[in-house]
């Protein structure tokens, strides 16, 4: 398997016919996919979904990772799991029929993990053996409410073909260690995501943050990474909050003031103002470093 890099295309709430021009204006060959029209494919309308479904389908695109965007629940609240599991078996239906490799799982909420570890675990394998019935491998996704040691004391007592996700800007935010848990989880990782932030948590383009890509690129091929590398940029999202007709008394404020500056960065960088021109300049940054060309 050779590396490949991916980007996400579903921001500003895209609709299926900006995600189709963005695919083939970009010529993307695989694809992650989350959302569409700013909702999860799980909250669409079956119409919807099934027009969606099947232009994925005529466009010979492979889909590589399912995000659900699950909402994370209490592990003994017994409701909230309830509707986990429905939403769980809703989203490895749309994986099916996606074709998609594989799938984000975000973890349950609970304060300790060696204490909870039998049920932990029991409820995460029922969970996975559904995605295995499904033929659909399953990718641990970081989330706030657990520090990286705790996904790294699990994936102990879980099966090999359980892996996670290498975020290099969620370790950022969340003042963990990059290096630390680069050394922790290096068997095991599938998929890294590429986003950026600098030291004020502040969304920014890849080269302008806090993370130093080249090397971390360089540990990952030192260990012979083969995988996936998604692009997947906050700093769009960020921007798009910026408005020319904002009114006057608004744009006073600390927020806008920061958003209006990042679009500021953007054109003056990069010279980049519509999504595909940014996504453009940034996956072209990542062919640089990854392949040299």
């Amino acid at each position: 398997m050779q590396v490949n890099i991916l980007t996400y295309i579903d921001y500003h709430n895209a609709n299926l016919e900006t995600q189709l021009s963005l695919i083939n204006n970009l010529n993307l060959k695989f694809l992650p996919v989350r959302k569409l029209e700013g909702k999860p494919l799980i909250e669409l309308e079956e119409e919807t979904l099934n027009a969606y479904l099947k232009q994925i389908k005529s466009s010979n695109l492979k889909v590589i990772v399912y995000d659900p965007l699950i909402n994370t629940y209490e592990l003994f609240d017994d409701k909230q799991r309830a509707h986990f599991e429905l939403k769980w078996r809703q989203a490895l239906s749309i994986a099916a029929k996606l074709k998609t490799e594989s799938i984000y799982y975000r973890l349950p909420s609970f304060n300790n993990v060696i204490d909870h570890k039998e049920m932990i675990v029991q409820r995460l394998l029922f969970d996975f053996n559904q995605a295995k019935q499904a033929k659909v491998k399953v990718i641990l996704k970081f989330c706030k409410e657990h520090k990286a040691s705790v996904y790294f004391y699990l994936l102990k007592h879980l099966p090999k073909d359980i892996s996670i996700e290498f975020d290099p800007a969620f370790l950022n935010i969340n003042d963990e260690s990059i290096i630390t848990s680069f050394r922790l989880f290096k068997d095991r990782f599938y998929v890294v995501r590429c986003d950026e932030y600098d030291n004020n948590k502040h969304p920014r383009l890849l080269g302008f943050g806090e993370a130093n890509w080249v090397e971390i690129f360089k540990k990952l091929f030192k260990i012979d990474f083969r995988g996936y590398i998604i692009l997947d940029l906050s700093i769009i999202e960020a921007v798009a909050l910026v408005d020319k007709k904002t009114p006057l008394i608004k744009k006073w404020s600390k927020g806008y003031r920061m958003k209006a500056k990042l679009q500021h960065d953007l054109q003056k960088r990069i010279g980049a103002e519509t999504d595909e021109e940014i996504i453009g300049h940034q996956l072209r940054l990542l062919n640089k470093i990854v392949f040299n060309k």
